[in-house]
């Protein structure tokens, strides 16, 4: 419930950075898989995307209306996936900010997002589901059902072939996708 993101050095455990966000009720924070963006959002719907090493502010993407739960970056960190408590998944280009696409995210808020490639970004919500999308095809194309609590969490285990899957419920689900 903080505007602050700290940045840690991993070796000495130092708070070396505070990077200011756009909004009050910071709720989630994604690093590109090459380590040269972040990107941060809260309760006023509005992506800060700092570029790094200098964790200088990049651009402001004023994303929705309502809280965002949840960012995620693809594997060429050249898109980027928001979502929450709104009635869309929106796709971004990094590089411009624009928009390229939005998704239905009802009946769910979304609570979690993954790409797992370029064209493939899996939504957790609360809705108990995740589901996997086709961003080609601008629709979803399985659902994963199992958990009986919100799903919070998702992450990819590439070399696996994992999808994994934390949820309210208590429990880490493991897919093979």
């Amino acid at each position: 419930f903080d505007d602050t993101v700290r940045l840690y050095d991993s070796d000495t455990c130092q708070c070396v950075k505070l990077l200011g966000c756009a909004c009050r009720d910071l709720r989630t924070v994604a690093f590109s898989p090459d380590g040269y963006r972040i990107a941060s959002a809260g309760r006023n719907g509005t992506i800060r995307v700092f570029q790094m090493p200098m964790a200088e502010r990049e651009r402001d993407i004023a994303a929705a209306r309502r809280r965002i739960r949840a960012v995620a970056f693809s594997p060429s960190g050249r898109r980027m996936a928001s979502a929450g408590d709104g009635p869309m998944i929106c796709i971004w280009d990094v590089t411009t900010g624009e928009k390229i696409r939005d998704l239905p995210a009802r009946p769910a808020k979304i609570m979690a997002l993954v790409f797992t490639s370029e064209d493939e970004l899996f939504a957790g919500g609360t809705d108990n589901v995740i589901r996997q999308w086709d961003l080609t095809a601008g629709r979803v194309g399985y659902e994963l059902v199992g958990h009986t609590g919100t799903v919070a969490a998702l992450a990819r285990d590439e070399t696996a072939g994992w999808l994994i899957s934390g949820s309210f419920d208590t429990t880490v689900r493991i897919w093979n996708i």
